[in-house]
C-alpha cells in the first residue's frame, strides 16, 4: 500500500514537472516573439520616419528647383543686367566698377547711349582724355542726337581743364618764361597750364637760355628738364699746365731769319700792318654787336615790345657800318701784305734782321716780328 502511493506521488510529481518545464518553454517562447515584434514595429516606424523626411525633403527641394531662376544667355539680357549694376555702382560712388559694368554692356550689345556712361566714368576717375575720347565716339555715331550741344559742352569743359608741369633745370635757380610770360618762380617749380602745346624759356646769369617745346595733356602731368649751357668760355688747359707751357717757350731760343728789305718793304708791311688792325677792332666791335643783336632777338621772340625793336634796329644800324670798315680793311691788308712780299724778291734791296717770337700767355697767343735796323 504504502509502494502504491509512493508510485503515485512520484507520477504525480513527475508530470507536474513536466508541465512545469512545458509552461515556462511556451512563457519563453512567447517572450521572444514579443520581443521581436516590437523589435521589428520600432525599425518599421524608423524606416518609415525615413521614408517620410526624404518624401518632405523631395517636396521641398522640388519648389526650389521651380522657383531658381536659370541664368540668362541672351546677350540683350545680359547688357541690361550689366548696365543696371553698372548704374548701381555709379549712384555708390565705386566708379571703376560702374565703368567695368557699363563696358560690359557694351561688348554684350554695342549701343552709342552707353558711350555716355562710360565717359561719366572716366570723369570720375580723373581720366579726361578717356572721357573726351568717348564723347567724341558717342557725337561721331548719333551727329543728329537732341543732347549733341550738352555733350560739345561737355567736352569743351574737360579741354579748358589744366594739367601739372614741374620743371626743373641744371643747374636750378632758373627764371622760368611760359608763352612769352615771365613767371615770379624759379626752378624747380610746379605750375598749372591748360592742356595743350606750350614755349618755355630757362635763363640764368653766366648760362645760355635754354627753350623747350612741351605738350600737357588736360588733367594730366608732364615733367620737363633742361640742362644749361655755360656762357663761359671753356678753358684749354688748367692754369699750371699754361704756365709751363710758357716756360718752356721762352728758354727756346728765337728763330731769325735774315731777308733783304728796303723802304718799300716797310711801308708795305706797314699798310698792311696797320689795315689789319683796323680790321681786327672794328670786326671785334662788329661780332660784338651781332651777338647783342641775336640776344635782343631771342627776347623779341619771347616777348614782342617795340621797346626791344628799336634797341635791335640801333644795333643794327650802329654794327652795319663797322662791318664795312672790317672787310675794307682785310682787303686793304691782304694787299698791302702780296705787295710787300712781291717787293721782297723783285723791289731794292737791303740786309735787315728780323726776329720772329712766339708769345704764349694764359689769355692766348701769337707771334711778335722784331726788325733789326
Amino acid at each position: 500500500m504504502n509502494k502504491l502511493f509512493l508510485s503515485i506521488i512520484l507520477i504525480f510529481t513527475f508530470f507536474l514537472i513536466s508541465n512545469v518545464q512545458a509552461e515556462t518553454k511556451k512563457a519563453k517562447v512567447k517572450s521572444e516573439k514579443k520581443t521581436n515584434v516590437e523589435k521589428g514595429t520600432e525599425t518599421g516606424k524608423k524606416e518609415k520616419g525615413k521614408e517620410k523626411a526624404s518624401k518632405k525633403e523631395e517636396k521641398q527641394a522640388q519648389p526650389q528647383a521651380q522657383q531658381a531662376p536659370q541664368a540668362p544667355t541672351d546677350p540683350k539680357e545680359l547688357a541690361k543686367k550689366a548696365y543696371a549694376e553698372g548704374k548701381e555702382y555709379y549712384e555708390k560712388g565705386d566708379y571703376q566698377k560702374a565703368l567695368d559694368s557699363f563696358l560690359s554692356a557694351y561688348n554684350y550689345v554695342p549701343n552709342p547711349f552707353v558711350y555716355i556712361s562710360i565717359a561719366h566714368s572716366y570723369d570720375k576717375l580723373g581720366k579726361c582724355l578717356e572721357a573726351r575720347d568717348y564723347y567724341l565716339k558717342y557725337m561721331k555715331e548719333k551727329p543728329d542726337a537732341g543732347n549733341i550741344p550738352e555733350i560739345k559742352e561737355k567736352i569743351a569743359e574737360l579741354e579748358a581743364r589744366k594739367g601739372k608741369v614741374t620743371i626743373k633745370s641744371e643747374p636750378d635757380g632758373a627764371s622760368i618764361t611760359v608763352d612769352g610770360e615771365v613767371l615770379e618762380l624759379k626752378t624747380p617749380a610746379t605750375i598749372e597750364l591748360k592742356g595743350g602745346d606750350h614755349a618755355l624759356a630757362l635763363n640764368k646769369d653766366g648760362y645760355i637760355m635754354e627753350t623747350k617745346a612741351f605738350t600737357v595733356p588736360i588733367c594730366g602731368e608732364v615733367e620737363v628738364q633742361a640742362t644749361l649751357q655755360s656762357a663761359t668760355p671753356i678753358k684749354v688747359a688748367e692754369e699750371k699746365e699754361v704756365e709751363k707751357v710758357v716756360k718752356e717757350v721762352k728758354e727756346e731760343k728765337k728763330h731769325k731769319i735774315k731777308i733783304a728789305m728796303g723802304l718799300p718793304h716797310y711801308i708795305a708791311f706797314g699798310v698792311a700792318g696797320a689795315a689789319a688792325v683796323t680790321a681786327a677792332i672794328s670786326g671785334g666791335i662788329a661780332l660784338k654787336k651781332s651777338n647783342d643783336f641775336e640776344d635782343k632777338k631771342s627776347q623779341y621772340e619771347q616777348n614782342p615790345s617795340d621797346e626791344i625793336w628799336k634797341e635791335m634796329d640801333d644795333i643794327k644800324s650802329q654794327g652795319r657800318p663797322l662791318a664795312i670798315v672790317c672787310d675794307v680793311a682785310i682787303g686793304v691788308a691782304a694787299v698791302a701784305a702780296v705787295t710787300g712780299v712781291a717787293l721782297i724778291f723783285v723791289g731794292p734791296r737791303e740786309e735787315k734782321e728780323v726776329s720772329i717770337n712766339p708769345i704764349i700767355t694764359t689769355q692766348g697767343g701769337g707771334a711778335s716780328l722784331q726788325l733789326n735796323f
